[in-house]
């Protein structure tokens, strides 16, 4: 049981951190070619 509940935790943080890392790479890409355009 103790195990299980620490493997959710576990998932559910790299769950978080995967889509975290994508919408920021996502939006980082985003805000650089509004970037160009502007200049």
């Amino acid at each position: 049981m103790e195990g299980k509940a620490y493997c959710d935790i576990y998932c559910k943080r790299i769950t978080f951190n995967v889509k975290f890392r994508y919408v920021y790479r996502h939006f980082h890409w985003y805000s650089s070619s509004n970037n160009k355009f502007k200049q």
